[in-house]
């Protein structure tokens, strides 16, 4: 196996995956908007700060997040016997929008609509 010829082909595939301009290492501007054509309550503001928030409710620890006032998602234990850390999974969810521009997950309490 050639690990050059690999990595080339794996840098092509991203490129035309994520719509990326220029080549490896330039600046490749601000990443696609995927929601850009949705309407728009179904699309991730572009700026927003999430507020996390632990409580422990007898022997659960729970973690809710807030985006705006509105709870996003549901409230999250660690899912386990022991305490490892998956209650803050939504940060991860959180990054996608950040980075992507979407989350396959991620979405607050439905609001009504106009």
């Amino acid at each position: 196996m050639n690990l050059d010829a690999i990595a080339e082909a794996n840098l092509a595939k991203a490129h035309g995956r994520w719509m990326l301009r220029g080549r490896a290492g330039a600046n490749l501007g601000p990443a696609p908007s995927f929601d850009a054509t949705f309407r728009e309550h179904e699309r991730f503001p572009r700026q927003f700060e999430v507020e996390i928030t632990e409580t422990h409710e007898g022997d659960a620890v729970r973690v809710r997040a807030f985006v705006g006032g509105n709870r996003l998602g549901d409230p999250l234990t660690d899912n386990a016997y022991g305490a490892d850390g998956y209650r803050f999974r939504d940060v991860f969810h959180l990054a996608y929008a950040a980075v992507l521009g979407w989350s396959p997950v991620a979405q607050t309490e439905a609001q009504e609509q106009p």
